[in-house]
């Protein structure tokens, strides 16, 4: 088996018989897969970078009643593999623009006119830049 995968986890481990292995948990926008290296070293192949997507060859096998991804080899991606971690990230089926327009729809059918307004006036500030949707600042009064 042959593939990509965005590293979730990796962690060097050492093995019973005193060799190091990593413990990998691989992504995608399907779900995870626990995958094992034994014989881990560091000076054939770097240590993976969580976050980023690797190519990994190995085969599966099952360990406890689960699927588990036995790597022989793997490395970084490169430019000519057309792969992105956005590629391995679960995400909506619609664009953003997409949901931004039926928010907008929405908004636009509140019936409180100031609110309509301040409510715009933030989306507006929102898809300007000012600020990321991953941090929505909202004034709370100190008693």
């Amino acid at each position: 088996v042959e593939g990509f995968g965005l590293v979730k986890s990796c962690d060097k481990k050492s093995a019973k018989n005193g060799t190091f292995y990593l413990d990998i948990v691989l992504a995608d926008k399907d779900g995870e897969t626990f995958a094992k290296m034994w014989d881990y070293r560091e000076e054939i192949t770097p240590l993976p970078e969580v976050n980023t997507v690797i190519k990994a060859r190995g085969t599966l096998q099952q360990y406890n009643g689960n699927d588990q991804f036995i790597v022989q080899r793997l490395r970084p991606t490169v430019e000519g593999d057309n792969v992105s971690v956005s590629d391995f990230v679960k995400s909506a089926d619609v664009s953003g623009e997409e949901m931004y327009g039926v928010i907008i729809s929405l908004v636009n059918t509140f019936k409180d006119e100031e609110l309509k307004r301040v409510v715009l006036a933030i989306l507006d500030w929102f898809k300007a830049g000012g600020a990321s949707w991953t941090f929505i600042p909202i004034p709370c009064p100190i008693p």
